[in-house]
């Protein structure tokens, strides 16, 4: 498809034209929130080269007219990470087509590495969009299943039969058992969780909400004496940490994105220190 002095389309498109005679073609695109996918207007988008800048509409599409060649493109919007977009190919009198992320300010990308068969995970990061099949949707066709306790009863997500399912999201703080059919890497992008974890009395399947590794006794300080074990599932084995006989125990450390089982004695709120 060529362009002459316009482009038609029936979504609406910021455009831009250059002012020389240069040799020029088009670059239209989609701009996205990385956490949730949903469209972002109003993002400030400048062509580096040629000084161009448009603003993306509702539902996130922009146009605009570079010179042809090699562009990179800066984004900025507030509350939102700049994003650059580096080396899109721009043929003369065509149009290159991209997709761009945003992440906003407070969101870091975080990776899980699974194993084939149980894994038992937790979120190191928030997602602001907590539905199950967007948190997994970077291993898509590669589970079979998702488990978490919740309040006492088993929740499970089957992705072949989602409608029969009763667990639909998936959020920091909980540990969750995922069947995997291949070895794959779960990315999650969102933002620090929460500090503060509710535990029942008996037995909670949870997340470790830390930043980084930390010993695990240091971890576990807010509810010292108020434990009775905690075990994880790391490499197709158990470890547990027993605070009554700590020298005979194999797990060491807590460690963001894997998942736990604590035996509490009482209800308490453990609180990172």
């Amino acid at each position: 498809m060529r362009f002459l002095n316009c482009l038609r389309s029936k979504q609406s498109f910021v455009y831009a034209f250059v002012k020389t005679n240069a040799f020029s073609g088009f670059i239209i695109g989609t701009v996205y929130d990385s956490n949730d996918y949903a469209p972002l207007s109003a993002v400030s988008i400048t062509d580096e080269g040629s000084s161009i800048t448009v603003l993306s509409l509702p539902g996130g599409r922009f146009m605009m007219q570079v010179p042809a060649g090699t562009s990179t493109l800066n984004l900025t919007k507030t509350g939102y990470q700049d994003e650059d977009v580096l080396n899109i190919e721009v043929i003369e009198g065509l149009a290159a087509e991209v997709n761009i992320m945003m992440d906003p300010v407070g969101t870091q990308a975080e990776s899980i590495e699974l194993a084939i068969g149980w894994n038992l995970i937790s979120l190191p990061k928030q997602l602001s969009d907590t539905s199950i099949e967007n948190v997994l949707s970077s291993i898509v066709d590669k589970y079979e299943s998702v488990w978490a306790y919740v309040n006492g009863q088993w929740k499970s997500f089957d992705p072949v039969q989602p409608f029969f399912s009763d667990l639909t999201g998936m959020q920091a703080g909980i540990g969750y058992w995922i069947k995997m059919k291949e070895a794959a890497e779960l990315t999650v992008i969102g933002s620090d969780p929460s500090g503060s974890i509710s535990l029942a009395d008996g037995w909670n399947l949870v997340g470790y909400n830390g930043s980084e590794v930390a010993d695990i006794e240091t971890a576990l300080a807010s509810i010292a004496g108020n434990f009775i074990s905690v075990w994880a599932y790391i490499n197709g084995q158990w470890k547990s940490f027993d605070p009554a006989q700590p020298f005979f125990s194999d797990l060491n450390n807590m460690t963001p994105g894997v998942g736990y089982w604590i035996k509490t004695s009482e209800a308490s709120t453990w609180s990172l220190l």
